[in-house]
């Protein structure tokens, strides 16, 4: 399994680029809170400004949230 935070343009589904990221269920569960029936995060978080300054720290990068949307997401491999 794979864990990458991606952006794409706003407003649109054009990818821009992803950041893979290390982090287990336990470190996502600080930073966002899961969805029903989702306890692996499984489905697609969007980054917003309550998960910006986590998220900015984790990569070291500054989000553009006012020209990007930036979604945690994740790959199952195989």
């Amino acid at each position: 399994m794979e864990r990458t935070i991606a952006y794409y343009l706003k407003g649109t589904e054009d990818f821009v680029s992803e950041y893979l990221v290390e982090l287990e269920v336990a470190e996502i569960s600080k930073i966002w809170e899961t969805e029903e029936g989702d306890p692996e995060y499984l489905n697609i978080y969007p980054v917003e400004e309550a998960q910006k300054a986590a998220v900015e720290k984790l990569l070291g990068e500054k989000l553009e949230l006012n020209k990007y949307d930036y979604y945690l997401e994740t790959h199952q491999e195989g």
